[in-house]
């Protein structure tokens, strides 16, 4: 008689094993998408993406269970194989290292993962750094233009002013105009801060987060 057919478990409990491995992981991110407050729209930088690294940190936990139970399998068949002898002990040694090999796998893709979650959290940074300059720049020029319209209305009193307040509103305007060209410096310094920082994010950045099996 065939040895599959005496021994139909050797076959169904690698599959069986795996299957559970799968539940496990699913189960899992179902849990970590019902969290509550993954993407909050008052938060700088939650992106477009908010629950990519939840998704990846999920993925990992997987390859780290598959790796696990392919091991198990692995040793399990090789224990096996210790007290069989002929075809079936080397077939249970063959898929002992189909196992391993499967275990290292995962091992592998688990490693890439890690550089994507590592990729992402750059890019988020940058992300991140780019709005704030940005917002910075804009609260400045606004601030610019504020001091500018100060300055040029105490100009306009004192120039209309013959008391003694006329000097010190020329006094105070010429305060505003410098306080509004330092903001405006300022503000170009921030933009051009945020230019920079908006060029490091490169199309190829996003498609290697896009793609993470392309690495």
């Amino acid at each position: 008689m065939d040895s599959a057919a005496q021994h139909p478990h050797e076959q169904a409990a690698p599959a069986d094993l795996r299957a559970a491995t799968v539940g496990r992981a699913a189960l899992t991110r179902g849990q970590a998408g019902s969290q509550p407050g993954q993407a909050q729209p008052g938060h700088v930088a939650r992106g477009q993406a908010a629950g990519f690294p939840a998704t990846v940190s999920v993925s990992m936990t997987l390859m780290e269970e598959i790796a696990c139970t392919e091991r198990g399998i692995a040793e399990t068949l090789a224990d096996m194989a210790t007290h069989d002898e002929g075809k079936r002990a080397a077939r249970r040694r063959k898929l002992a290292e189909d196992a391993i090999e499967g275990a290292r796998e995962a091992d592998r893709r688990r490693a890439q993962l890690q550089q994507l979650a590592e990729r992402w959290s750059e890019h988020a940074g940058v992300v991140t750094l780019h709005r704030l300059l940005a917002h910075a720049a804009s609260v400045l020029a606004e601030l610019a233009r504020t001091e500018q319209d100060i300055a040029d209305t105490f100009t306009g009193l004192a120039h209309h002013d013959g008391s003694p307040l006329a000097a010190q509103r020329r006094q105070l305007a010429q305060a505003a105009a410098a306080d509004a060209h330092n903001a405006r410096n300022r503000a170009q310094d921030l933009h051009q801060l945020a230019s920079t920082s908006a060029a490091r994010t490169r199309p190829h950045e996003h498609q290697a987060l896009a793609n993470p099996t392309r690495t």
